[in-house]
């Protein structure tokens, strides 16, 4: 946060931003249907959406658009088949795959 001014700034924020313009761009319906950014200077973005019981969705730092691909492929694909019943989270930190991190 940039004290002075007032406002959010940084890297961290420009891609926070920068995600939710390419998921707009990518698939509306998921870029209105984001609930949650969390954006950590250690682990990067974090999101989460009010359709997936709110899991989080680590999205981490750079390859942002990558990201919005996997994610929106991976959501359009396996909504529906209960794969994400008993899900801890999602890791999309690689960007040509999802992670599913199932709870033990």
């Amino acid at each position: 946060m940039d004290v002075k001014k007032k406002r959010l700034a940084g890297k961290d924020f420009q891609e926070a931003v920068q995600f939710l313009q390419e998921l707009e761009d990518k698939n509306p319906v998921m870029g209105r249907r984001i609930s949650e950014i969390c954006i950590s200077r250690k682990s990067g973005l974090i999101c989460y959406f009010n359709w997936a019981d709110m899991i989080p969705i680590l999205v981490g730092h750079g390859l942002i658009k990558q990201k919005v691909q996997s994610i929106s492929i991976f959501f359009e694909q396996l909504t529906n088949t209960g794969l994400l019943d008993h899900t801890r989270y999602l890791d999309a930190r690689l960007g040509d795959r999802i992670v599913l991190k199932r709870n033990s």
